[in-house]
């Protein structure tokens, strides 16, 4: 099916089998209304590139982006307000809402930046070093978030660079780091099934089955560990990955194939 645009597009939320949303760059956001047989585009007023999307309801959303973009809609993107996000040198990669009040972003220099009345004041709860005009500083920045997913409402992950793996237990109040199996970066974390998964550069799988504590490394055959992967979707027995040259492969109760 096509999408009607040659904007390059990166990430989607669909809060029911009807309703969804993708953005991507040059402020791109389409809509759709019938599971993503037919798209059309809506106004976002930006050409910032849009890195993430998440709706908790066909109604209400919010998108983020470059220079500290964060848009909201209340009204299934018929119009998009911006909401400030105080990070306007930062890209701001991933958002997740837990309900209509409370959610939190990731991004650039490790940032994480969390709302408790719908994104009309976001605070930053980590301190970046980025911001310190020192030298020294620079071998302390925090690594890029790009992903993160809750278990529950107390129990979330966060990914990025170097394999960093961020962990809170208590709604998002605070995050701890979580060793790691891996030094690539992790593009996308999961929740399916009561199980997390993350994925990223070279074909990087990893698999948490205690709530994000520990971590384990899938490895893949090596023609498909070569490519990097940006997407999981499906469940626990029927995995699918997506990412580099189109590549989509499915992990079926250890077997690993790509996807027909």
């Amino acid at each position: 099916m096509s999408s009607g645009t040659k904007e390059l597009l990166v990430s989607l939320s669909f809060p029911d089998a009807g309703h969804g949303w993708v953005v991507g760059s040059n402020g791109t956001i389409l809509a759709t209304s019938d599971g993503g047989r037919t798209w059309k585009p809506q106004v976002s007023g930006t050409s910032n590139y849009l890195f993430g999307v998440c709706f908790v309801n066909p109604q209400k959303g919010w998108i983020v982006g470059e220079a500290g973009t964060i848009l909201h809609t209340q009204d299934g993107g018929a119009h998009w307000q911006a909401q400030q996000s105080g990070e306007t040198e930062a890209l701001l990669e991933a958002v997740k809402f837990l309900d209509e009040k409370r959610g939190f972003i990731v991004g650039e220099f490790g940032s994480i930046l969390v709302t408790s009345d719908g994104g009309a004041i976001w605070k930053c709860i980590t301190k970046r070093e980025a911001d310190i005009l020192d030298i020294g500083s620079l071998g302390k920045t925090r690594p890029t978030l790009y992903s993160l997913d809750f278990q529950d409402d107390k129990t979330g992950v966060a990914v990025g660079v170097g394999g960093c793996i961020l962990r809170t237990q208590d709604g998002g109040e605070t995050w701890q780091d979580v060793p790691s199996p891996t030094v690539n970066h992790l593009y996308r974390v999961k929740v399916l099934d009561g199980e997390i998964y993350a994925t990223g550069l070279r074909g990087t799988l990893l698999k948490s089955e205690d709530k994000g504590q520990s971590w384990e490394l899938t490895h893949l055959p090596r023609k498909i560990s070569l490519n990097w992967y940006y997407g999981i979707a499906g469940n626990s027995q029927n995995l699918l990955l997506a990412g580099e040259t189109g590549e989509v492969v499915t992990t079926q109760l250890n077997r690993v194939c790509p996807a027909e």
